[in-house]
């Protein structure tokens, strides 16, 4: 005799998976999942994370963070559908990062591999950027389906905007590591001219690295400049009271690709950002922005020129305020994202 069995709801959520590496997940890549998984749930999909291969059933439909956890689903669980998000181009990070050592020449092999094997057979990719997916594009001749989302690790703060003397005294900040990729002793010398001309100006170099900081400060013959660490729970509050934000990056294809939270952070906390033309959707989005300081090089002159072109300038908290809240409603905000992304979630087999 057959036993009855249970029956289930008709909108009883069914199950989807996440598969994350842990040392993968921080504020923005939290919001991002948590974005796919709202999206998930309008198609009736409950996002269950697991934290390793061997925890999803034999036929499943997963997402990953990275192309090497993607490509270890496929060899262990070939049945499972695979959704991959790409958070940066990984091989060219290797190159940037660790030189030419023949560790880190296999390393970069074994990544393209991942790339190579894993990026066509997705159902579908999430992609940073437009620049990500011309990227992909060029170098595998993937046209495959995919959507693409900027990373925001922070909503924006009206009050953030009405800081006492926040855009009338020229403040500055450095919220960041001391790699060699965040450029900060470039932002030291953009800083040294704007100080030439505006002598009341002050940085503050908010980093886990003292020491290194303290001796680019003196290397590059600064006085004055505050140099502390702050928990990440007060990082937001803190930033709130400078007028401008360094985030200056190289024209490499890793820059190109990507969307910095950084920016974005600086933004919701009311901070002018001084950018290059290296991050390639943020040139799109941001260059025409009147309270933006983006600059087309790397030369510390012609930066510290456009710096000062707008110190001269009278700047309403309004104004930024303004600008900010559209750009963060139009570009940033991942609300905005939910219905689309549901969509191609449904048209690419999630159903």
């Amino acid at each position: 005799m057959i036993a009855a069995q249970k029956s289930i709801p008709n909108d009883a959520p069914r199950t989807w998976y996440l598969l994350p590496k842990p040392q993968d997940m921080n504020d923005a890549t939290e919001l991002y999942v948590k974005t796919i998984a709202r999206a998930g749930e309008c198609l009736g999909f409950s996002l269950n994370r697991v934290y390793s291969v061997r925890e999803l059933p034999s036929r499943a439909n997963v997402v990953t963070l990275d192309c090497r956890t993607a490509f270890n689903i496929r060899m262990l669980r070939p049945r499972c559908r695979v959704w991959l998000w790409l958070q940066g181009a990984v091989p060219e990070e290797c190159d940037l990062h660790f030189g030419k050592t023949v560790r880190n020449k296999l390393r970069i092999a074994c990544y393209r591999i991942f790339e190579r094997t894993t990026i066509p057979r997705a159902q579908g990719t999430f992609m940073v950027s437009q620049a990500m997916r011309e990227h992909y594009l060029a170098k595998y001749g993937y046209s495959g389906s995919s959507f693409v989302m900027p990373c925001v690790n922070q909503d924006l703060s009206d009050e953030a905007f009405s800081t006492p003397s926040k855009y009338t005294d020229p403040t500055f900040v450095y919220a960041g590591s001391m790699h060699r990729w965040q450029c900060f002793e470039l932002s030291l010398e953009v800083f040294r001219r704007v100080r030439l001309q505006h002598p009341n100006a002050q940085l503050t170099v908010l980093t886990g690295d003292q020491a290194t900081a303290q001796a680019a400060v003196e290397k590059a013959g600064l006085t004055g400049v505050e140099i502390t660490r702050v928990p990440l729970e007060q990082l937001q509050d803190t930033l709130r009271a400078f007028k401008y934000g360094f985030v200056l990056r190289e024209p490499h294809v890793v820059n190109q690709v990507a969307t910095p939270t950084k920016v974005s952070s600086y933004m919701a906390a009311g901070v002018i950002p001084i950018m290059t033309t290296a991050v390639g959707d943020y040139t799109l989005r941001l260059g025409s922005m009147k309270n933006v300081v983006m600059n087309s090089d790397m030369d510390a002159a012609a930066i510290a020129a456009k710096v000062l072109e707008f110190e001269a300038r009278s700047v309403s908290s309004s104004d930024v305020l303004t600008e900010y809240q559209q750009v963060f409603s139009d570009y940033f905000d991942h609300n905005k994202y939910v219905p689309e992304m549901a969509n191609f979630l449904r048209s690419t087999g999630l159903n």
